[in-house]
């Protein structure tokens, strides 16, 4: 089954929404079977292998399955 594999990683801030800068973690991913390429931004404080994991599969889930759709 194709999955997806990290490509790149950073450590930088984002402007959030309520006004304050945050320091994240910038993840790329890509998916092995199109290339697709997305982004995970993961608070520091939040940024373990399982939660870039977790976040990871929970795109490629939806990332298949919108592709799923497109070609009906």
């Amino acid at each position: 089954m194709a999955t997806w594999v990290v490509t790149s990683q950073k450590y930088t801030e984002r402007y959030m929404p309520n006004g304050q800068f945050q320091d994240v973690a910038e993840v790329q991913v890509q998916a092995t079977d199109d290339g697709t390429f997305y982004t995970l931004v993961i608070p520091t404080a939040q940024y373990t292998p399982a939660t870039v994991k977790a976040l990871a599969d929970d795109w490629y889930a939806t990332h298949i399955a919108v592709r799923a759709v497109q070609g009906t």
